[in-house]
């Protein structure tokens, strides 16, 4: 039931619309909407533990040492074509799997010949014998990138040049030159790709819960004491770090759930053809419909993914 506010004589007192005013004692309800901690706290002044709207941001940045490098510069151009970007910083909900989360490590997991392979696609047989289409040959060179002392050398070659990532222009006649794979990272890329994007996420969020001072269970025993002690700034302070920290836990239990799985499929795969050669049955898959709602969808995209075959990881 809703009700409005109305300050009277420095007291507020609730009416509902249309009615008469609430009796003296009656308890009433404030509908707030859907609000994370960080706006209660500066709107309201309280906050809520384990709040279903409550959100934390994850930064993809990388060391100032990665930056300078053309690989990172290719791989920051695949983040933005996937959608996403190093400079925006991933938001993580609780009541939602961020698989932008998982698509960026892929990304980043990428080596050296998959960020180039995936930079541009290949031309056709057809384009080749029909034009003289020359698409622009990518190459990796780490002199390319500029130097605090070159001088005016490099007007010419910044043209050629995006931080390091040195693009040899040929002569074009189409824009479908430059056409990128799309999706990149919206599903698993290779077995190894995807073992090493998972141990990544799950090692920045895990580095995200490292930097506070305090644990899970320790924020739990300071929010009980708090409460105890009825000292409510504290309180409220306790609650939105400890709803951020469970957001994040959250994440890495369900990452934790795709990696157990990964390795699952991985094993099916390979021993199909030794159980089926003995004779025998292969190991049952656990039902989609036993995993948490959240990560559902990301564990069928996994089974169903060209990585593995889809009749052995579901039988």
């Amino acid at each position: 039931m809703s009700f409005l506010l109305r300050l009277e004589k420095g007291i507020f007192a609730s009416i509902r619309p249309g009615k008469t005013a609430t009796k003296l004692g009656k308890k009433s309800s404030i509908r707030m909407g859907r609000r994370p901690n960080d706006n209660l706290l500066l709107e309201y002044g309280f906050s809520m533990v384990d709040n279903m709207w409550d959100n934390v941001d994850i930064g993809l940045a990388a060391s100032r040492d990665d930056t300078t490098s053309p690989l990172w510069t290719a791989k920051r151009q695949l983040i933005l074509r996937a959608g996403l970007s190093v400079a925006r910083p991933l938001r993580l909900t609780k009541s939602a799997f961020s698989s932008h989360l998982l698509t960026a490590h892929r990304i980043l997991a990428l080596s050296d010949g998959q960020v180039q392979q995936a930079l541009y696609t290949p031309p056709s047989t057809k384009e080749l014998k029909s034009s003289a289409l020359r698409r622009p040959s990518v190459k990796f060179d780490s002199s390319a990138a500029p130097s605090a002392d070159a001088g005016d050398k490099e007007t010419d070659e910044a043209q050629h040049t995006l931080d390091g990532l040195r693009i040899d222009h040929e002569p074009q006649t189409t824009k479908q030159s430059m056409t990128p794979l799309l999706p990149l990272g919206a599903s698993p890329i290779s077995l190894e790709n995807e073992r090493l994007a998972l141990i990544t996420a799950v090692g920045r969020l895990d580095a995200w819960l490292r930097a506070h001072s305090t644990t899970i269970s320790q924020d739990q025993e300071m929010m009980e004491l708090a409460s105890s002690n009825h000292e409510h700034n504290l309180l409220c302070a306790i609650r939105y770090r400890l709803t951020r920290k469970r957001v994040v836990a959250e994440h890495i239990r369900y990452l934790s759930v795709l990696h157990k799985e990964l390795n699952r499929c991985a094993l099916v795969t390979s021993a199909a053809q030794s159980f089926g050669a003995m004779g025998l049955p292969l190991p049952p898959a656990q039902p989609i419909e036993s995993f948490d709602p959240q990560v559902r969808d990301a564990v069928s995209a996994l089974r169903n993914s060209s990585i593995f075959s889809k009749k052995e990881v579901e039988s």
